[in-house]
């Protein structure tokens, strides 16, 4: 007998994932991929050019951050501009960063107004599982996936009982990585909780030709991370996931403010406060055995207050998401 796939989707925006009931056991596998058609899939079955991170994987390499687990994947150029908690470009195949998708848990987090991702600010400790679709996926995911789709897990309980940990680390410019977290439950409910705080008194990433902002660039991030899931019976389940991240991040300007009154150049210290956070929940049913309908309902928000220690010039770039999936994946027989 051969087995067909038909989806209907409803979404406003379409930005959510969609997966089998099996999603958080999935998470933990390498040869299954989830973003390629918001279904888990075996990745030598879809045609997008994938590659695939599990937390096995990110213990493993040791990543300093995101951007420099990213610098791993071929197809992917990843052009930092600072130290620590600087804007990243990440390109997709030589496409513009804009035209690259970044998810978190399915639902989009980019600043609608300078197109920043964000992924400087998100802690890997705080992550699961990455996946970078290389290649147009417009046709899923929108006009804004034309070089490709990263999508980013956070972290899930890795099975019933407790599972504690810790990690610190130390290095030079008084760098300093800490996270605690626990996660567990039973058969039936699991969860996760964690907890970080990144911090480094930066590098000066200004040449001595341009030492108008001289200074070494400070970075401090504290993240938290909640993942909540619980299956009624055989087929209900729901779940939430929550990740926030917020600090202050200092970068360069090299080239100065230009007073136009004045018609001078002068120093400038830029910094900036940050918050990037995403709120979901989830609800699957198996509402007979050829219809599964899942329904996912999130927000998420990007606030960007750039500021300068010698002025009292502000920026602020916040976005707000509010978004709405509801999937139906019907298997037909014939």
């Amino acid at each position: 007998m051969k087995l067909a796939t038909l989806a209907t989707l409803l979404s406003l925006p379409s930005t959510l994932l969609a997966a089998e009931p099996s999603r958080d056991d999935a998470l933990k596998l390498p040869d299954v991929l989830i973003s390629a058609s918001r279904q888990v899939e075996s990745r030598t079955s879809t045609a997008a050019a994938n590659t695939v991170f599990t937390r096995s994987d990110i213990d493993r390499l040791q990543p300093s951050s995101v951007t420099d687990l990213l610098t791993r994947v071929p197809g992917v150029q990843v052009a930092p501009t600072g130290g620590r908690g600087s804007l990243p470009g990440i390109f997709i195949r030589g496409t513009k960063a804009a035209q690259s998708l970044v998810l978190v848990d399915g639902v989009r987090i980019a600043n609608a107004t300078s197109g920043d991702s964000g992924l400087q600010f998100l802690d890997i400790d705080q992550i699961e599982r990455i996946e970078v679709l290389r290649g147009s996926r417009s046709a899923v995911y929108g006009s804004d996936a034309i070089g490709g789709v990263i999508q980013i897990f956070t972290r899930r309980s890795s099975g019933p009982g407790l599972q504690p940990r810790l990690r610190v680390a130390a290095g030079s410019n008084q760098t300093w990585q800490r996270s605690l977290g626990l996660s567990g439950g039973s058969d039936a409910t699991r969860f996760n909780l964690g907890a970080s705080l990144d911090e480094t008194a930066g590098i000066d990433s200004t040449g001595p030709s341009l030492a108008s902002d001289g200074d070494h660039d400070a970075y401090r991030n504290r993240s938290l991370n909640l993942s909540l899931s619980h299956t009624f019976n055989e087929r209900f389940e729901a779940g939430l996931n929550l990740l926030d991240s917020q600090g202050r991040s200092e970068y360069d300007n090299p080239l100065g403010r230009y007073d136009d009154d004045s018609k001078q150049i002068f120093q400038q210290q830029p910094y900036t406060y940050f918050n990037l956070s995403s709120l979901g929940s989830y609800f699957d049913v198996q509402l007979s055995d050829a219809w599964y309908s899942r329904l996912e309902l999130a927000h998420s928000e990007n606030r960007d207050d750039k500021r300068d220690k010698f002025s009292d010039e502000r920026f602020v770039f916040n976005t707000y998401r509010d978004q709405l999936t509801w999937q139906n994946d019907l298997t037909l027989s014939e």
